[in-house]
């Protein structure tokens, strides 16, 4: 448990800044996370190969540039089969730039998807902004969001803002998304 104030330039968490591999369960963080880089998170700010389980942020606000998420800012875990980010819950607001989520900014696995999740906090950014994750190029599963997510503009009004996730590649099943999606541009959507 942490509910202090961390700030940093790159690989900033609320819990662990720079996560690479084994498990982080059952954490809370109630803090605020603020930077002037990018990979900030509420629990984790740049997770390689791990799994957050069951993890709640609970925070202020988490801030940065790019790659930022409530539980983690970026999830790159193409090299392992068993990370994954599951039944975690983010209520604090999270705002950046780019690849910006409720739950994860920037979301990759080989097989794994973030599943059970749900975030109630404010999300805003500039690009791939979603409820859950602002990138995911791995699947979303059994998540909600009630937040409000927000178009900011500042990059070519491109938008990529959704309710669940701002851009994907894979898979969504069994989501939920009853907040709001505001903001003018291209590819601004209530839910994908």
């Amino acid at each position: 448990t942490n509910s202090g104030k961390v700030s940093g330039g790159m690989n900033v968490g609320g819990i662990a800044g720079n996560f690479l591999g084994g498990k982080i369960t059952n954490c809370r963080f109630s803090g605020t996370v603020s930077g002037n880089g990018s990979y900030h998170g509420g629990i984790v700010g740049d997770n390689q190969s791990g799994s957050v389980i069951d993890c709640v942020n609970s925070g202020g606000k988490v801030s940065g540039v790019n790659h930022i998420g409530g539980i983690t800012g970026s999830s790159d875990i193409t090299g392992s089969s068993d990370g994954t980010i599951s039944r975690c819950t983010n209520s604090a607001e999270v705002a950046g730039s780019e690849a910006i989520g409720g739950i994860c900014g920037w979301f990759q696995s080989k097989s794994t998807i973030i599943s059970d999740c749900t975030n109630s906090g404010k999300v805003s950014g500039g690009m791939n902004v979603g409820g859950i994750a602002g990138i995911s190029l791995s699947g979303i599963s059994g998540c909600k969001n009630t937040g409000r997510i927000t178009f900011t503009g500042g990059q070519g009004d491109q938008g990529c803002v959704g309710g669940i996730v701002g851009e994907s590649t894979s898979t969504l099943s069994d989501c939920i998304h009853t907040g709001t999606v505001s903001g003018s541009g291209k590819n601004v959507y209530e839910l994908t």
